[in-house]
């Protein structure tokens, strides 16, 4: 059994569910990389009510990602959780709706970190790494979920695993 930590980013519909743009997942250990994946969006944005569409040209702006941007077909996400997390002890989250996100998927066996005090008020600043993530546009890249799990493993590592408590 593995530990892993994985990051999404993306959009909102208009049911104010997560539509995931990128995911990034990689195992809990010093030499490990992350794996990343952008998916298409599951529908055309004119789909989307007027102020969702502002909402997420605002969230747009922020990763440095289009909501048409996108390599991987959106129904592939759950194949490549299953495959990714098939022998996973623990997944490790910073984000209360990437922790509903995963459970949406079946997935229970998760640790969101943003849970534990101790960790959050820890949490070392974010560091910058030397991040290579074409996906983003370059005079952005303000947030990356590559960069996040990579920040996700410093923390960890520096404030130490066995300090948080079992996932709930």
């Amino acid at each position: 059994m593995s530990c892993y930590l994985l990051d999404v980013l993306g959009f909102r519909d208009n049911e104010d569910k997560l539509i995931v743009k990128e995911m990034a997942l990689m195992p809990l250990r010093y030499d490990a990389e992350p794996q990343t994946w952008i998916f298409k969006p599951p529908f055309l944005k004119n789909l989307l009510d007027a102020d969702v569409r502002r909402l997420n040209e605002n969230t747009s702006y922020i990763h440095g990602m289009s909501w048409e941007s996108g390599e991987i077909d959106y129904e592939c996400i759950d194949a490549i959780l299953c495959e990714h997390l098939k022998d996973a002890k623990t997944i490790y989250v910073i984000d209360f709706a990437v922790a509903h996100w995963l459970r949406c998927y079946g997935y229970t066996q998760f640790f969101n970190l943003s849970t534990v005090p101790d960790y959050v008020n820890h949490v070392i600043p974010m560091i910058e790494h030397e991040t290579e993530c074409s996906h983003h546009s370059d005079s952005f890249m303000i947030d990356c979920a590559v960069k996040n799990v990579k920040q996700m493993l410093v923390n960890i590592m520096l404030y130490g695993q066995k300090e948080l408590q079992q996932p709930h």
